[in-house]
């Protein structure tokens, strides 16, 4: 494991470390995957482990908050990863990039709001909590740059909500980490 630049208000958990944990084990037996996108990637922890890691070929860290942009930035430098990894700033919502994607990782913010004492700082906040339209834009997010029979992993607390998102996508793997709870899904065929 590296040592990430981060910002001095926000420390990334084991929960990033154990999703990229299943994932390699998941997938052992698979060849790398061509394509990743990276939702929300922070300071790059889940994009960058698995480049490194040699389970993906090519990486887009798309990350709508500007204070992670340059951490991000320095940590692709850090890791020699120009070539390799894309850093993308903007919004889940509106994103469509110009290719779909073999792999979409995430660790979104899976606290709800309601139930929790909120940070004063915003970015934190961000990071941390969700609204109903910000995991709607992440499904959108998925939907709109997943391949067909492409794969999503990504880790969560809070159950509540997932029920809803599974639907389109065929469960592989679903494991309780320290903390959380991580899957591995498969988007069903459009055809």
């Amino acid at each position: 494991m590296k040592d990430y630049h981060q910002p001095s208000w926000y420390k990334f958990g084991s929960d990033s470390l154990e999703l990229v944990d299943t994932v390699e084990q998941f997938f052992s037996s698979k060849e790398s995957f061509l394509s990743c996108l990276d939702i929300g990637a922070g300071c790059g922890v889940l994009g960058f482990e698995l480049l490194l890691r040699k389970r993906v070929v090519k990486l887009v860290s798309l990350e709508k908050q500007a204070a992670f942009i340059n951490f991000l930035n320095k940590n692709r430098e850090l890791f020699g990863l120009q070539s390799d990894a894309q850093v993308i700033h903007h919004d889940c919502l509106n994103y469509k990039g110009s290719q779909k994607f073999d792999l979409i990782i995430s660790n979104p913010p899976y606290f709800e709001s309601r139930k929790f004492r909120s940070s004063k700082i915003f970015e934190r906040q961000v990071c941390r909590f969700y609204e109903s339209e910000t995991l709607n834009s992440w499904k959108v997010c998925i939907m709109n740059n997943l391949k067909d029979k492409g794969f999503v992993a990504f880790c969560y607390r809070e159950s509540v909500w997932i029920q809803e998102f599974l639907n389109g996508f065929d469960v592989l793997h679903t494991e309780q980490k320290r903390g959380c709870v991580v899957t591995i899904l498969q988007h069903q065929s459009r055809k």
